[in-house]
C-alpha cells in the first residue's frame, strides 16, 4: 500500500533560519510515508538570483530533514514552490 504525507508550509519571506527543524512535522515514527508531498508558502520574491537562493536553502533543509528520500520533482510558481519526495525503500521493494 502506498502511503503519501501532504503538507505546506508558510515561510513568511524568510529564508530557513540555521536552527529550524523541520522533522517534528515531515518524521513520524508511528507512519513512515512512501511519497511526501511538501509545499512552501510565501517565498521571497525578489531578482532571480535571490529565488534561487531561497530555493536552494529550502531544498537542502529538507534534504537534510529527509536523508532516505529522494527528490522526484519539484516546481516553482512565484512565491510558492512544491517539492515530491519519495523514500527509497519503497522502489527497491
Amino acid at each position: 500500500m502506498l502511503s503519501i504525507l501532504i503538507g505546506s508550509f508558510n515561510t513568511y519571506k524568510q529564508y530557513p533560519s540555521s536552527n529550524i527543524d523541520l522533522s517534528p512535522w515531515l518524521i513520524s515514527k508511528s507512519q513512515i510515508p512512501n511519497l511526501i508531498v511538501i509545499g512552501l508558502q510565501e517565498l521571497p520574491l525578489n531578482f532571480s538570483l535571490f529565488e534561487q537562493k531561497s530555493e536552494y536553502q529550502w531544498k537542502k533543509l529538507i534534504e537534510k530533514t529527509l536523508p532516505d528520500y529522494q527528490l522526484l520533482s519539484h516546481v516553482r510558481l512565484n512565491g510558492t514552490e512544491y517539492f515530491d519526495i519519495y523514500s527509497f525503500s519503497y522502489c527497491f521493494r
